[in-house]
C-alpha cells in the first residue's frame, strides 16, 4: 500500500479527475474506454465510480483536518480539546432573572403556570417563566424568567422587558434590579465559545506548565479565568519597569468591563511567579463602519439572508485578535480587507461585494479591539 503524505490527503480529487484516471487505467488494460458514448452502460458505471471516489476523497480531506488543533472545527475541535488538552468548550447559557408582575384593580388574581408566560423587550427578545406564581389583585409578585434563545443577547438592560406577549388583563410587567444587586439578572447569558478562542486556550496551555510563566501562560489564564473573555494580549516588554507585564483582555463583541478585569486579575495573581508584576487592562474599542453593495442571488435575497450576511460580518470582526492581524515581518496589526471580503463571500448566495468603507487593510492600535460600527449594506439582486 503506498504511503500518502498529509498534503495528498488534503487534496480532494474532483469527479472529472477521477473519471480521467479510470479511463486511463482501462485504456492501459486494453479497453477502448474513450469511445464509450454518454449514456452508455460502461460510461455510466465509470461516472458512478468516479463520483463515489471523489466524495470519499473529500471525506478524507475533512477527517485530516479534524486531527489538528489549527484546522479542527466545531464538534471535532470540542472532542480534540477535551481528549488532548483537557479543555472543555464553554457552552452557551440562557440568561435568566427575576421578573415582577403587577396586578390591577380589575382582573386578577391570575395563577401563572410554569412556561405559560411569555414576555419581551422592545427589540423582540423573548423570555418564558421557569417558576410559577399568582398575580394578586392590586399587588405585585415575582417569578423567574429565562431567555428563549441562549447567548449574551438575553442580557438585556434593567426595566426593558415590558411587553406581555401572554395577555393578562390589567397586568403589567417589568424587570427592575433586585437589591442588593444592580441588575435583574441572576444568570448571565453566555455565547458558546468560538473555535478561535478554544484553539487559543489549547495552544497556550502548554505555557502554563512552565514555572517561569511565559507570555502565553498569561494569555491562557486570561481566557480561562472568565468565560466572557475571549481574547487576550500580553505586553511583556517591562512596560512599567523591571518584572512588569500588561495583560489586555476583550470580550467577544468588544472591550472588557470592570468586573472582568477584577476577575482575571485575581485569577492571574493566584498563579503568577512571585517575581512577576502583571496588570490586567481592558482593551480599548475601535469601532469600524462598513458600507458596501452586496450582490446576492435574487431567489435568496431576503431579510433572513441579509441577517445571515451581517452575522458573518460580526463573527469575522469579533474573531480578530487584540491589535489585529500582524502581517509576517511587520509589527502593525490590521483588519485584512481580503479576509473581510472572504468572510462575506462565503455566505451561500453572495455573488459579489463592492466596498465603499473600508477599501483597504485597516490598521488597529496595538491594544485595541475592533468592533462593528454602523453597517450600511445595500443588497442587490443578481
Amino acid at each position: 500500500m503506498p504511503i500518502l503524505t498529509l498534503s495528498q490527503l488534503r487534496t480532494p480529487v474532483t469527479e472529472t479527475q477521477a473519471l480521467t484516471t479510470i479511463f486511463a487505467e482501462l485504456e492501459s488494460l486494453g479497453f477502448n474506454a474513450t469511445s464509450w458514448h454518454s449514456g452508455s452502460v460502461q460510461r455510466t458505471f465509470c461516472q458512478m465510480f468516479a463520483r463515489v471516489y471523489s466524495d470519499w476523497t473529500s471525506y478524507v480531506y475533512y477527517l485530516s483536518l479534524f486531527a489538528f488543533n489549527a484546522t479542527s472545527t466545531a464538534g471535532a475541535l470540542t472532542e480534540l480539546s477535551d481528549s488532548h488538552f483537557d479543555n472543555q468548550r464553554v457552552t452557551e447559557v440562557n440568561a435568566a432573572g427575576t421578573y415582577t408582575l403587577t396586578g390591577g384593580a380589575v382582573g386578577p388574581p391570575y395563577p401563572v403556570a410554569i412556561g405559560a408566560l411569555v414576555v419581551a423587550d422592545a427589540n423582540g427578545v423573548t423570555f418564558r417563566n421557569t417558576t410559577g406564581c399568582t398575580v394578586p389583585l392590586s399587588g405585585t409578585t415575582t417569578c423567574t424568567i429565562e431567555a428563549e434563545v441562549a447567548g449574551s443577547g438575553g442580557n438585556v438592560a434593567n426595566n426593558t422587558i415590558t411587553v406581555l406577549q401572554t395577555p393578562l388583563a390589567g397586568v403589567t410587567g417589568n424587570n427592575p434590579p433586585i437589591a442588593p444587586a444592580v441588575t435583574w439578572l441572576t444568570t448571565q447569558g453566555l455565547d458558546a465559545e468560538t473555535d478561535a478562542t478554544l484553539r487559543a486556550r489549547n495552544t497556550s496551555k502548554w505555557a502554563t506548565l512552565s514555572y517561569a510563566a511565559p507570555p502565553e501562560a498569561y494569555e491562557n489564564w486570561a481566557i480561562s479565568a472568565d468565560t466572557d473573555i475571549t481574547r487576550s494580549l500580553v505586553d511583556d516588554t517591562n512596560p512599567r519597569g523591571a518584572g512588569t507585564l500588561d495583560v489586555y483582555i476583550a470580550r467577544n463583541n468588544g472591550a472588557a468591563i470592570g468586573a472582568d478585569v477584577t476577575t482575571v486579575q485575581a485569577y492571574i495573581d493566584d498563579r503568577r511567579p512571585v517575581t512577576a508584576d502583571p496588570e490586567v487592562i481592558a482593551a480599548t474599542d475601535a469601532a469600524q463602519a462598513f458600507t458596501a453593495t452586496v450582490y446576492v442571488t435574487a431567489a435568496l435575497n431576503n431579510a433572513t439572508k441579509q441577517a445571515e450576511i451581517e452575522t458573518a460580518l460580526a463573527t469575522f470582526i469579533n474573531g480578530l485578535p487584540i491589535g489585529g492581524t500582524v502581517i509576517p515581518g511587520g509589527t502593525q496589526g490590521y483588519m485584512l480587507h481580503s479576509e473581510l471580503t472572504q468572510a462575506i463571500s462565503e455566505v451561500v448566495g453572495v455573488r459579489n461585494i463592492t466596498w465603499a468603507i473600508p477599501t483597504v487593510n485597516t490598521a488597529i492600535a496595538a491594544t485595541a479591539v475592533m468592533t462593528v460600527g454602523a453597517v450600511t449594506f445595500t443588497y442587490t439582486d443578481i
